[in-house]
């Protein structure tokens, strides 16, 4: 609920998205911002939402969640409109689809409370300011599908030279490999922003990796029975059925830095994606398993599968 005294909302976020990259977006100056719009519109923001997170969706940001179940609770009169203030259509969210900050903007408002933004907002004729603001919805959809393009396209190169993007898997560790040949990083330990690694195989996880391929290989073992055999011989990592598919699904083992697996749509729902269309670089890095052992765990995983859809 929001106190009756309130009428101003102040919205300020910040993502990891190329943060660095956009102009005024740190969460003091986007304050700073929106204050001075209040005072422009004779007000003074009662209360302050902030989200780090990217605004690619609702459901990932607690604070505009909450700040819409906040308005939804205490709807205001229409003679009376309370106002949400932000930066930009960007910072109130950059939807994959533009008419989503409509939506949420019309749903406010039939609450009471009137969405107005810092930049590119001081529009008094309400008709030409609908139209502003669907621009500036559409640019921020737009330039959000640009980011996505340029993180695949990056994606691509990196894995297609051969190096490693993110964490390292269960039985490797990453090694600086690019500008030059250097350390390799513990777990948890971050690299330099210019510098490029490639996987090199654990001491104590490899044979471990290589002992449970060799094991599921037989055909005679649950995952969930893998797992905790696993777990015996690691005494650190706690493993279930889906860990210990993943792992034995994984193409690092075999040497391979694949990516592309795996494909998710804007409704969140993950598919397979066929082994024809995964990229990156074979034989990229050293293997734990061989090719062929590999092989025989993927029939051997894709035939219990089959014979479970059946049963």
């Amino acid at each position: 609920m929001i106190p009756a005294h309130v009428s101003t909302i102040g919205y300020c976020r910040v993502s990891t998205e190329h943060q660095a990259e956009e102009s005024r977006t740190s969460l003091a100056d986007q304050r700073e911002a929106v204050s001075r719009l209040a005072e422009r519109l004779g007000r003074r923001v009662g209360i302050w939402y902030r989200d780090k997170a990217s605004g690619a969706t609702v459901e990932q940001r607690p604070a505009f969640r909450a700040m819409l179940a906040a308005c939804a609770a205490s709807p205001r009169p229409r003679r009376a409109y309370g106002y949400i203030l932000a930066l930009n259509d960007s910072r109130f969210g950059r939807f994959p689809d533009p008419e989503q900050s409509t939506a949420l903007r019309w749903r406010l408002k039939e609450s009471g409370w009137l969405v107005r933004f810092a930049e590119t907002d001081d529009i008094n004729d309400p008709t030409f300011r609908s139209l502003v603001r669907a621009m500036g919805a559409a640019q921020a959809s737009e330039y959000r599908r640009q980011l996505s393009a340029n993180t695949i396209r990056g994606s691509r190169g990196t894995a297609a030279q051969g190096f490693w993007r993110g964490s390292a898997p269960y039985g490797y560790r990453r090694r600086v490999a690019h500008p030059q040949l250097g350390e390799v990083l513990q777990t948890g330990e971050f690299k330099r922003p210019h510098e490029r690694v490639m996987l090199v195989p654990h001491d104590f996880e490899a044979p471990i990796v290589a002992w449970a391929f060799e094991r599921y290989a037989a055909g005679d073992i649950s995952l969930s029975s893998l797992g905790k055999q696993i777990h015996a011989r690691d005494g650190l990592h706690k493993w279930n059925s889906g860990s210990v598919s993943a792992l034995l699904h994984n193409p690092a083992y075999a040497g391979h830095v694949l990516v592309g697996r795996r494909r998710q749509d804007e409704w969140k729902c993950v598919t397979a994606v066929p082994r024809e269309q995964w990229y990156g670089k074979l034989n990229a890095h050293e293997p734990i398993v061989s090719q062929e052992l590999w092989d025989t765990v993927q029939r051997v995983l894709q035939r219990r599968w089959f014979n479970k859809t059946l049963a």
